[in-house]
């Protein structure tokens, strides 16, 4: 016989056979996607249940079903994402800087999200405050006895000594303000009317030397128009012009003199503006890896704030603050802006006259941000 027309044997042909039915079988699994595979696994499992094998149609629909659901939760799980704030990142400096001028996207970019302080000098030379704010009668005409609460400092007692706290009139804090006082003249009627009996029968255990006196004004809701300094204060200042990326949480009115004072070392937890109208501010900062040696006690109504005194730090008393690096000093003079990271340590010295705005941010989302940098990149004005 010719070998052109030799027949191949069985066991050939069963080979033949077997290697077709498995490039067949490659062929229609590559063919079928995992969302198919898996409508096909559910509608043969129906079928065993139903007796009814599911036709073409119905099987292409699953599928269609299958992939669409697929498509709605990565959006849902897309938008969550969006949603949320981007966390910052602490890069470690040993200075604050200072600026003349500052964009959104720097502010951003360059301070927030790297968790790093910065002054903006003169950012608030444009207001109307920083003329009219110097003079205790334009503050006494525009307020006038509307009600506020007045806090007490003492050089022996600290800052925030609860017990010298009460609420008055304005034009009543402005009368006290005026001049130091010494703990003795407490008794004064120009204050003994205001003061609570609480308050009254606490005094003879008040420590002697000078007093000084200051307001701290937030906003009471959620609203921060709803505040004091915008009722009646709304035409003498402005939210600075680079923070547009940040959403506005609370707006404080700070007044205090006549004397020093100085705050108990402490973080907030949203990004701080803080603008300098009278007076100065000085500010001396720890970074929140300072955190685990600063003795914060989480267990008190405060957690915030830290019991040590940076500039007169008990080491006996306090050995593991040894281990944190010098503070960084910044200044704050009239007419400037100061950047306070979020969650940094601050104690502030506050000097003579002093007058301040505080612009409390919550970080905003990555979809506004992005959407912010967009428009950036294009050319268009965010500012």
């Amino acid at each position: 016989m010719a070998r052109g027309t030799e027949k191949a044997s069985p066991c050939e042909t069963n080979n033949k056979d077997r290697v077709d039915d498995e490039e067949e079988g490659d062929s229609k699994r590559k063919a079928h996607s995992t969302p198919h595979r898996a409508a096909r696994r559910f509608y043969n499992y129906m079928a065993l249940r139903s007796l009814r094998a599911p036709s073409d149609s119905e099987l292409v629909s699953f599928t269609l079903a299958c992939l669409a659901l697929s498509a709605i939760l990565w959006v849902w799980y897309l938008f969550r994402y969006l949603n949320k704030s981007q966390p910052f990142t602490e890069y470690p400096i040993d200075k604050c800087e200072r600026l003349s001028s500052l964009s959104p996207l720097d502010l951003y970019y360059g301070y927030v999200l790297p968790s790093r302080p910065v002054v903006i000098a003169g950012g608030a030379l444009g207001w109307a405050a920083m003329e009219r704010w110097q003079e205790d009668s334009y503050l006494r005409e525009r307020v006038g006895g509307a009600s506020v609460r007045v806090n007490v400092w003492n050089e022996t007692r600290g800052f925030g000594f609860k017990s010298l706290s009460w609420w008055t009139s304005f034009t009543d804090f402005l009368d006290v303000y005026s001049s130091s006082k010494h703990w003795h003249d407490i008794h004064s009627p120009s204050l003994s009317h205001s003061l609570s009996p609480g308050v009254l029968s606490h005094q003879t255990s008040w420590p002697s030397g000078d007093l000084s006196f200051y307001l701290n004004l937030q906003n009471l809701t959620q609203d921060p128009t709803d505040s004091f300094i915008y009722k009646y204060f709304s035409g003498d200042f402005q939210v600075p012009s680079f923070s547009t990326w940040l959403f506005l949480d609370q707006v404080n009115f700070w007044m205090g003199g006549p004397g020093d004072l100085v705050s108990q070392l402490h973080y907030d937890g949203g990004i701080n503006l803080l603008a300098q109208v009278s007076g100065t501010k000085r500010f001396l900062l720890h970074p929140p890896s300072s955190l685990p040696y600063l003795y914060v006690n989480y267990s008190s109504s405060t957690p915030n704030f830290s019991p040590i005194d940076v500039e007169k730090a008990d080491l006996d008393k306090y050995p593991e603050y040894a281990k944190v690096p010098k503070p960084i000093e910044c200044v704050a003079e009239p007419g400037d802006i100061l950047h306070v990271p979020a969650k940094w340590f601050h104690q502030v010295h506050s000097s003579g006259r002093n007058v301040a705005v505080n612009f409390w941010f919550l970080y905003p989302s990555r979809l506004r941000v992005y959407w912010m940098r967009l428009l950036s990149q294009l050319g268009y004005e965010v500012a």
